[in-house]
């Protein structure tokens, strides 16, 4: 999945075209649906950019594809997309909406490379790993229990015990000549901390989050590279379409003034817990 602009596409000459507007926590969002005899693709987003998008497979298939998860203030009608909690709450609706009209469909498959930009900077990182080295699992691990496959899971806890165990084994000056490569006043830390994740996460506690990104974007990629063997941004993730996803939502017909008829109420509410 990736973070950049993505307009509405045109549908195919074989689709029917259908556009509702649904209410979430306050915030009203497109939803473009195109269905044509093999599948059918949603996008959900503001006016004219979607931010959330899937195709699920005709006729039953228990397994859809999330093509995109993406940021952008115009994630909305209304234009006030707050990154990370509004883009959780988003792909929420987006699994609440599969789950109430195409029931049958169990998991969603995803390639996780999603990015997160470091403030005004062109600077980014993989979403994957910045979150694996300050809590040891992705970000969509975290907030929507994904999951690998066993074969892939198997090589991940191999890969990672093995780069646990460097971390008692790689000095500090090692790692600054061939990584950060500029001073850094976490030494002490660093040799004081048991995992990786101990150390990044305390260093993003003290940096915040906008300066520990412009921090790690230089190197985390290639230093996960060397040292891990495990590439996230290379694995196929399944996503389970589960209750605890849920979110309350109200649909209704799409018009260019934004208007909705209410047609039904979903009474479960997202936990905003990020």
């Amino acid at each position: 999945m990736y973070h950049r602009m993505s307009t509405i596409p045109k549908k195919k000459a074989d689709a029917i075209e259908t556009r509702l507007l649904l209410r979430m926590n306050g915030k009203r969002i497109l939803l473009t649906i195109h269905e044509s005899p093999r599948s059918i693709l949603l996008y959900m987003g503001g006016r004219h950019l979607h931010c959330v998008s899937a195709q699920i497979i005709k006729p039953n298939a228990p397994i859809g594809n999330l093509m995109t998860v993406d940021f952008n203030t115009q994630c909305s009608i209304e234009n006030d997309f707050q990154r990370g909690v509004d883009t959780k709450a988003l792909t929420c609706l987006m699994l609440s909406y599969i789950s109430h009209n195409y029931p049958f469909v169990k998991d969603m498959k995803f390639d996780d490379v999603s990015t997160r930009s470091c403030g005004d900077s062109e600077q980014y990182v993989f979403l994957s790993e910045i979150s694996y080295i300050t809590t040891g699992k992705t970000w969509y691990e975290r907030n929507f229990g994904a999951y690998l496959d066993p074969v892939s899971l198997s090589e991940f806890q191999e890969a990672d015990q093995q780069f646990q165990t460097l971390k008692q084994t790689l000095s500090w000056s090692t790692l600054t000549d061939q990584y950060i490569l500029q001073e850094s006043p976490f030494q002490t830390l660093y040799e004081s901390s048991n995992t990786w994740q101990d150390f990044f996460r305390a260093v993003r506690d003290r940096m915040g989050m906008e300066e520990f990104c412009d921090f790690m974007a230089p190197w985390l990629h290639s230093f996960l590279q060397d040292t891990m063997r495990f590439q996230f941004v290379h694995r196929k993730y399944f996503m389970p379409i589960t209750s605890s996803n849920d979110v309350g939502y109200t649909i209704g017909p799409y018009t260019q003034g934004g208007k909705s008829t209410r047609r039904r109420g979903v009474n479960r509410r997202l936990r905003r817990d990020i």
